[in-house]
């Protein structure tokens, strides 16, 4: 389970509660070529990419 501070960020709120509710259905993840792929019931998620 993901949790967090609920600090208000105007206009961001509704954005980090949809990642949040997202990030805690994952249920399998890869690491490819500097990418995080986050799954849910076998369907592609979310990818996140490393940056510098």
């Amino acid at each position: 389970r993901v949790g967090a501070t609920k600090m208000y960020c105007n206009g961001l709120m509704d954005q980090e509660n949809t990642f949040l509710q997202l990030l805690n259905k994952v249920d399998t993840y890869e690491i490819r070529h500097l990418q995080l792929i986050l799954f849910v019931e076998g369907d592609v998620a979310m990818v996140l990419q490393k940056v510098d």
